[in-house]
């Protein structure tokens, strides 16, 4: 038994999700918080991404030609 989805709903479902918890450290977010449960996290992620943008820059680069 296949049962259908509003394409709306699924959206809001898995936004909702997704911001649930810390894309650093993976810690649930408490209410009202945007991105990060810390600034702590918010810094590291942030100076991860600054120190591996030429690596992450080559990975993507990498990917594209695969397609």
């Amino acid at each position: 038994m296949e049962t259908e989805y509003e394409e709306q709903n699924l959206k809001e479902f898995t936004e909702n999700c997704a911001i649930r918890f810390c894309p650093w450290c993976g810690n649930p977010m408490k209410p009202g918080r945007r991105k990060f449960c810390s600034a702590k996290c918010r810094s590291a992620f942030w100076n991860f991404e600054y120190r591996h943008k030429d690596k992450k820059i080559e990975l993507e680069a990498m990917l594209n030609e695969n397609r």
